[in-house]
């Protein structure tokens, strides 16, 4: 019985991770969120003197 339940949970843990990999890929390549996401990839490079933080 511990085995087979072992084995189980393991094509369980498997499917969920793929399922939730494809979701996770499928929402970054929708079209609708292009613009949001290349704006986020774009923070790395914009310039600090451009937004001067108030302390």
């Amino acid at each position: 019985m511990p085995d087979s339940l072992i084995s189980l949970s393991k094509q369980v843990g498997l499917v969920w991770f793929f399922l939730a990999f494809i979701g996770i890929v499928a929402w970054a390549y929708w079209p609708s969120n292009k613009k949001k996401l290349d704006e986020a990839g774009k923070i790395p490079f914009d310039d600090a003197e451009d937004k001067k933080l108030e302390p």
